[in-house]
């Protein structure tokens, strides 16, 4: 059919399924592919005829000037998009009915389909694979949201989950950010098992999923649907930052290290780190008020010459510091410009 010239074709379906339908088939070199994500905030703001928002974002973006009074507006757009998410059919019932009832049950049926891939692709590890996919909600729960594999079943190990890990990775079902000690080390990274978070791929489908089988009586969902992003250590907002990235094809990675005081110890954590320029910039992202960052301090006092302004990712509003600047996260998309 390609050799004949007369027509393009496009082929669909998720990267494991279409690697093991061609395995054994010689691909034409005439073939490109393509990685489809979840509609990003633009792409769902203009399915709803919004034309005008994310352009007005940039501009305020890119000249570093604070959003004022229409900071709670632009908080509230993206607080639509965190609730609908950026699954196509998804959007398009929110675009055609604007009821999120509907959309939840869209939303579910798109979360039981990931199950039955999972059951049909991930051959040798099912069991494995559905314990990390069903997990995801909680272990980004945790204060550190890293992969903990002896809450997931009988394999307490990294050996045990690696395929299914990789699967839940390659499917773009989840998205994987690595830990590191050492962010000179980019160049040559090595993933350290006890050092791996799991983002779920679209941040609608992980409100879904947190909310369980009724979400009308979920704190989480409420707390939502009343304007407070805040609940759940952050997850929601750190997921939302987390596929900001991947949608602008960022590799994740994340900072820790525990370093000794005196007699005790203390752990640093930052939860971004993105190379732009050479220079890497630490990213943290915070859903509440707190405004004190001793990681974010220590990391740029730490790895100073190779480190450019760290970045603070918040729902309050745009502000350049000496030493910081503050970004509204309705802005998130526009990294790493």
């Amino acid at each position: 059919m390609v050799a004949d010239g007369r027509y393009d074709y496009i082929e669909t379906g998720s990267l494991i399924s279409l690697h093991k339908n061609v395995k054994d088939i010689v691909i034409p070199s005439e073939e490109e592919e393509l990685f489809l994500h979840p509609l990003d905030f633009e792409e769902y703001l203009s399915s709803l005829s919004d034309t005008v928002t994310v352009p007005f974002l940039r501009e305020a973006y890119q000249a570093n000037r604070p959003l004022g009074n229409m900071l709670k507006p632009m908080m509230d757009k993206l607080r639509g998009y965190m609730l609908v998410g950026g699954m196509p059919q998804a959007v398009a019932e929110y675009a055609t009915s604007g009821n999120i009832d509907r959309v939840e049950r869209v939303k579910r049926g798109i979360i039981k389909l990931y199950r039955e891939d999972i059951a049909k692709y991930a051959e040798g590890y099912v069991a494995e694979a559905k314990a990390i996919f069903d997990a995801i909600p909680s272990q980004l729960a945790h204060h550190d949201k890293k992969i903990k594999y002896s809450s997931l079943g009988e394999g307490d190990r990294f050996s045990s989950y690696k395929d299914a890990i990789r699967w839940i990775d390659d499917s773009m079902v989840g998205s994987l950010c690595a830990g590191t000690d050492q962010p000179d080390l980019f160049g040559e990274f090595t993933v350290q098992p006890s050092r791996l978070k799991c983002y779920m791929g679209d941040t609608g489908l992980l409100l879904t999923m947190a909310a369980g089988t009724n979400y009308l009586k979920s704190d989480l969902y409420k707390s939502f649907m009343k304007g407070s992003l805040s609940v759940n250590q952050g997850m929601m907002t750190e997921n939302l930052v987390a596929q900001a990235l991947s949608v602008s094809d960022v590799p994740l990675r994340f900072f820790e290290k525990t370093v000794s005081h005196g007699e005790g110890t203390k752990k640093y954590e930052v939860d971004f780190l993105i190379v732009v320029n050479g220079k890497v910039i630490p990213l943290e992202v915070k859903s509440g008020n707190w405004k004190t960052h001793p990681s974010l301090d220590y990391y740029c006092q730490t790895y100073k010459k190779q480190t450019a302004k760290g970045i603070i990712l918040t729902k309050g509003d745009l502000r350049v510091t000496e030493d910081y600047r503050y970004i509204p996260l309705p802005m998130a998309w526009f990294l790493p410009e």
